[in-house]
């Protein structure tokens, strides 16, 4: 029941792939696309963090290079 809901709102293209990498094994392919997710989920602060950093860094150097906070 599980995979059927996963694959009914997900796609069958973007499942297909979890369920060839687990020989067909709907329970360990459902299984598989959480841990994914879980995974991807982990990296969303990280990243976030990077980019506002990334972003603040660029515009206090461009402050600087230009003389003025409204350098763009």
């Amino acid at each position: 029941m599980v995979w059927k809901t996963l694959e009914a709102k997900l796609s069958t293209p973007r499942m297909h792939r979890y369920l060839e990498c687990n020989k067909g094994k709907h329970d360990r392919a459902a299984e598989a696309y959480v841990h994914n997710m879980r995974t991807a989920e982990a990296f969303v602060t990280i990243f976030h963090v990077l980019e506002v950093a990334l972003r603040n860094g660029v515009q206090k150097e461009l402050t600087v290079e230009y003389g003025r906070r409204d350098w763009y």
